[in-house]
């Protein structure tokens, strides 16, 4: 499935973090409330290259491979293109490609020619409001080769992820979709602190 998502990104402190899911759980259905919990590997496209949204330059092209604790035998494949923000807009956007897959993907995508980056773990709570844009808060954590990766206990950032996406559609383009994002940003503040690029940080 291949779509165009908004995003905003930012982080909350540990001490913040009770505060700002009580402010959710207000704001959005807790019906829609789901407990995250993957484990992603990233490969990069050796030679190959992708737009960058800092500065009009080329990066790599990363391609990762997504199990979940639901469903591990069953991975996703899932490539989200570089963010790319204008000077007088708030959000970035993004072109995602998400292919469910079974067996053995990251053999598939080494085949390819990709070459193993490294692997994260990720484990939160995410929430949709208003059935137009979803929120997930996380802790994310390096993984040591050869253990099991959903048992990783090193967090790569002492601060929690915060990452409030909405996918476009012919009748809600990102002018919309991102000034309803916003809107919604500010309601959580002083909590989150945002800040849109984080890939350095947390190795996304």
């Amino acid at each position: 499935m291949s779509e165009v998502e908004c995003v905003l990104r930012g982080v909350v402190p540990v001490d913040a973090l009770d505060a700002l899911l009580l402010r959710l759980d207000s704001f959005c259905d807790v019906e829609t409330k789901v407990e995250l919990s993957y484990h992603e590997k990233v490969y990069r496209g050796e030679g190959m290259t992708a737009d960058s949204s800092r500065n009009g330059s080329r990066g790599a092209v990363l391609l990762r491979v997504r199990h979940h604790a639901t469903h591990p035998g069953r991975p996703e494949l899932l490539y989200l293109y570089p963010l790319q923000r204008r000077k007088t807009e708030r959000t970035a956007t993004r072109k995602r490609i998400a292919v469910p897959t079974v067996g053995n993907a990251a053999g598939f995508v080494e085949a390819l020619g990709f070459i193993f980056d490294h692997e994260l773990y990720l484990k939160g709570t995410r929430y949709t409001f208003k059935e137009t844009m979803s929120v997930m808060i996380c802790r994310v954590y390096k993984v040591v080769e050869g253990e099991d990766p959903f048992t990783a206990t090193e967090a790569v950032d002492p601060m929690y992820l915060v990452e409030i996406t909405g996918t476009t559609t012919p009748t809600r383009n990102a002018g919309v979709v991102g000034n309803e994002m916003s809107e919604f940003a500010e309601q959580l503040r002083p909590h989150v602190h945002m800040q849109l690029f984080l890939e350095e940080t947390f190795r996304l």
